[in-house]
């Protein structure tokens, strides 16, 4: 899995990967998206039909927790 952090990030850049075969989604901050769709997302990721997350660099950076869930995720 391939982290990407981008500050302003595109949802088109997500849809145009999806388009050419690459799955990818999308972390906001925890108060823009439910955590039913992050649990979803966690979930993917540990099954393997994720391959990149585009996150914001602020989500990354504030939450250590947040970066040891990626940390073990990509030790799998």
């Amino acid at each position: 899995m391939y982290i990407l952090n981008l500050l302003n990030f595109n949802l088109s850049l997500k849809h145009d990967l999806v388009n050419i075969g690459i799955p990818v989604t999308i972390l906001f901050a925890s108060s823009d998206q439910p955590s039913i769709i992050q649990e979803k997302i966690f979930g993917e990721i540990a099954s393997g039909l994720i391959h990149i997350l585009l996150i914001i660099a602020e989500k990354y950076i504030k939450n250590p927790k947040f970066r040891n869930i990626l940390k073990n995720v990509n030790k799998i």
